[in-house]
């Protein structure tokens, strides 16, 4: 196994990781922020995860 392409493997999975977790973070924000009824932002949240 090459040690440096599993290294750069790593970065790119903490950096995937990373984006994820602050993508997660900003759609609870618009999920906690929105006053539009549950159903509706439920089904809307679907296609940004």
């Amino acid at each position: 196994m090459d040690l440096g392409f599993i290294q750069t493997l790593d970065v790119q999975i903490l950096v995937g990781v990373g984006v994820a977790i602050v993508a997660i973070a900003i759609g609870a924000v618009f999920l906690l922020s929105s006053k539009k009824p549950k159903g509706l932002t439920s089904v809307r949240a679907l296609p940004l995860i």
